[in-house]
């Protein structure tokens, strides 16, 4: 009589043994499969026993309301800490301050047209059309902001109108000179965080139209963090045609950027955030 080894043994004895290790090994590779296919996907929370993930696999659009208090700014942080790719920060109030953090003056705009940089002074300071003239007449061959203004201060004047546009565009362009803007020589790529919070308002929006534009001509960031969207993606009739922010977070996504967009509530920003992957709603005012 020969003796059985201790696996056959078992399989005398047990007969479902062979089953158990075989849908053990398959549980195995499911949770080693799974792992993978969370690599790029944010747990949020849960509700229960059961998780709730954000995936970011691909360039989806992230949109947080709520008021202040109500934990928008922590659920934007454990979005940006889990993200493992790269991500630039429009840290408007300071309160990220993650990885490479710059400021403002630090920020090279060579890889900006003057077109550009005028497109983002009129976004961010509402110029009528006469003072949106006059300043791109101003600003050709400009290289940057205190250029402008002293070509603006010696510009001709022919009539009363004109000196009133002159005069009111002085009065919004001065107070930036003041920051000493974009006057470094880091890129995008060379920042995780630009701190914003040691600026005026205006000069706040204006750097923020500025960084969207650079993000346009050099899509190289894989998640982009827009503070205070509200100063971005300005409300509008529908009538009304779209913004050129509005148009190229839009596009941005093509290029594999994701937009993290943070408001207070959704009366303060364009529709376009209805295009969004993402909505997530903390609490909100009554409106």
């Amino acid at each position: 009589m020969t003796s059985l080894g201790l696996m056959d043994m078992l399989s005398v004895r047990n007969p479902y043994l062979h089953l158990a290790i075989f849908t053990v090994i398959m549980m195995i590779a499911l949770i080693i499969l799974m792992r993978r296919s969370f690599k790029s996907r944010i747990l949020l929370g849960r509700r229960g026993f059961l998780p709730f993930y954000l995936d970011l696999n691909e360039a989806k659009h992230i949109v947080i309301f709520g008021i202040t208090g109500s934990g928008k700014t922590n659920t934007a942080k454990l979005i940006v800490e889990s993200f493992k790719g790269s991500k630039l920060i429009l840290d408007w109030n300071g309160e990220y301050l993650i990885g490479r953090v710059a400021k403002p003056s630090d920020i090279s705009i060579r890889n900006l047209s003057t077109l550009e940089f005028c497109e983002a002074l009129a976004s961010s300071l509402q110029l009528t059309t006469p003072q949106y003239a006059m300043l791109l007449e101003v600003a050709r061959d400009s290289i940057n902001l205190c250029e402008i203004i002293e070509k603006l201060k010696k510009y001709p004047i022919e009539s009363d109108t004109r000196r009133e546009i002159r005069n009111a565009l002085l009065r919004r362009l001065e107070p930036l000179s003041y920051f000493n803007l974009f006057s470094g020589n880091l890129t995008i790529n060379d920042i995780d965080t630009i701190d914003l919070s040691g600026l005026t308002y205006d000069a706040k929006r204006l750097v923020a139209n500025v960084i969207v534009r650079l993000i346009y001509n050099n899509p190289a960031k894989q998640l982009v963090v827009l503070e205070e969207a509200q100063n971005l993606l300005t409300p509008r009739r529908l009538d009304q045609p779209p913004t050129s922010c509005e148009l190229i977070l839009d596009e941005i996504r093509k290029h594999g950027v994701r937009v993290l967009a943070i408001a207070q509530i959704p009366s303060l920003v364009s529709t376009t955030y209805r295009n969004a992957e993402y909505i997530i709603i903390h609490r909100l005012s009554l409106t």
